[in-house]
């Protein structure tokens, strides 16, 4: 796997080009890779966001990272499924 070089440290990054990468196959080496404090991000994001931020610097790269599920605070509420 593509993936498994990087979290091996054989790579320092690994371009997906296509919107081929479903999140299913980038779960599991996603997980492992943050273990070693490594991003997944979403390269669209990145760019769509230096193209209309050139001159900002230090800019925190965790908020393209890829998120696969959204779960918004309070939504939930255990209580509501109780028997």
């Amino acid at each position: 796997n593509k993936l498994l070089s990087i979290a091996l440290k054989q790579a320092n990054i690994y371009l997906v080009t296509k919107s081929a990468a479903y999140n299913w196959d980038l779960c599991a080496a996603h997980a492992i890779i943050q273990s070693i404090n490594g991003q997944i991000l979403d390269l669209r994001q990145v760019i769509n966001y230096y193209q209309e931020n050139r001159t900002k610097q230090n800019v925190n790269l965790s908020q393209f990272e890829i998120i696969y599920n959204n779960i918004k605070p309070n939504k939930f509420q255990p209580k509501d499924y109780a028997c």
